[in-house]
């Protein structure tokens, strides 16, 4: 049976959208508490960042700004979940390592806007560090009473992604 890229890239969505609901359910009224928004808000970004994947796909790569949004919603959807990992373990989380990647992102698909290769390369070791900048802060050592569960987390956040 022949896999279809595009059917898996739904995937993505519907999953996520099942996933931000449910924490956005379970964050409601308290959305400055725990990092479960912004964690729910980094998820639904990949929700909208799929379909626009799909939507270039199946027209032969017609829409390269579709990518750049794209690209720009998934180091969104990093970001979302490096504020939610800080605010989490009630840590600051600077600036420069929520929004640089953004700037990156954008300005690297706009740059890469006719070679997707090179795009797709380029938004891998993007996404790659942020993942890392993810698991590096779930995985601190003053994690204090979840030090059991931070190797779990920090798996997670770099598997999931």
């Amino acid at each position: 049976m022949p896999v279809d890229v595009a059917t898996i890239m739904l995937m993505f969505p519907v999953v996520s959208l099942s996933m931000a609901a449910a924490m956005l359910v379970v964050a409601w009224g308290r959305w400055r508490d725990d990092g479960l928004a912004p964690w729910a808000a980094g998820v639904l970004m990949i929700a909208v960042a799929f379909p626009l994947f799909i939507v270039n796909s199946l027209a032969s790569n017609q829409f390269p700004a579709l990518m750049v949004v794209g690209n720009t919603l998934l180091a969104a959807s990093y970001s979302a979940s490096l504020v939610a990992i800080c605010r989490f373990f009630g840590r600051p989380c600077s600036h420069w390592r929520i929004l640089v990647p953004l700037v990156v992102a954008m300005a690297g698909s706009l740059v890469l806007m006719d070679l997707p290769e090179a795009r797709v390369a380029a938004g891998g070791a993007l996404f790659s560090l942020q993942g890392g900048m993810v698991a590096r802060e779930a995985l601190h050592r003053d994690n204090g009473v979840l030090e059991r569960g931070r190797l779990l987390l920090a798996i997670g956040a770099g598997m999931v992604r």
